[in-house]
């Protein structure tokens, strides 16, 4: 029977000389259920009528409350079990979001991604810049190229011939040069973008993760908390679910 001194289930005595029924280890009285009633020495005839001690919607209701007080008491028992060598103590801590504040990143590393991150994105642009102008001068000084060599061609004007191969190789490494100018700033561009993004999906979920423990931690009862687990709740649900039937099995014992 559970002793309200020892806080758990113990054997119950009865003493020869008392009709009340006491605990094994601190010899208190032990709370009888309302439908247990002491049986004489000289037995029950059989023509007696029974008689009711309580009412039935009484009995319902302690029979219901009885199952609750089980449920805690195993969910606790597991608590111990997994404990291993640790003392044989619970402790009970008001409720807060420790799934939460597990997963906090601290300040400083935080700062220092902001400061690697913006000398790069500050640098974008001029580079951006700087590509764009040596491919357009790279192609201004193809077509010069190419047109002088023509001009050369149709005119019968050979000293242009080897101004024309000049500006239309000068041409050319320019425009070489500014392309690969662009391709680089917009790989550093895409890989900017990517790792923005990835900053607001790790975002999202920690603000699933903190929505699901408000959510647990709010209905903190057996039957959702199978329903959760039934449909394939997250792990940090569960959890705050769990604590929160904790906290008030403590609260429960407090009053008791």
């Amino acid at each position: 029977m559970w002793c309200r001194h020892c806080k758990q289930d113990v054997p119950a005595v009865a003493p020869a000389t008392d009709g009340a029924v006491h605990c094994a280890r601190c010899h208190g009285t032990l709370d009888q259920p309302a439908f247990a009633t002491g049986v004489s020495d000289a037995g029950v005839g059989l023509d007696q009528e029974s008689r009711r001690t309580a009412e039935p919607q009484k009995l319902l209701a302690g029979l219901d409350d009885a199952y609750r007080l089980d449920d805690m008491r195993r969910t606790i028992r597991g608590a111990q079990r997994r404990a291993g060598n640790a003392p044989r103590m619970l402790r009970f801590d008001p409720p807060e979001l420790f799934v939460e504040q597990a997963r906090v990143e601290p300040p400083v590393a935080e700062s220092s991604k902001q400061r690697v991150d913006q000398p790069i994105r500050d640098s974008h642009r001029p580079t951006q810049w700087a590509a764009w102008a040596l491919a357009l001068a790279g192609a201004m000084g193809l077509g010069a190229g190419l047109g002088l060599m023509f001009w050369s061609l149709t005119e019968a004007r050979p000293e242009l011939w080897d101004w024309g191969v000049g500006a239309t190789l000068g041409g050319q490494g320019l425009l070489i040069i500014g392309l690969v100018q662009l391709i680089a700033g917009l790989w550093n561009s895409s890989r900017t973008a990517n790792n923005t993004l990835r900053g607001v999906h790790q975002e999202l979920r920690r603000l699933g993760r903190t929505t699901e423990s408000l959510l647990g931690a709010n209905s903190s009862t057996a039957a959702n908390f199978y329903a959760d687990l039934a449909r394939g709740a997250s792990p940090e649900m569960l959890l705050a679910n769990l604590k929160g039937q904790v906290d008030a099995l403590s609260s429960y014992v407090t009053r008791d």
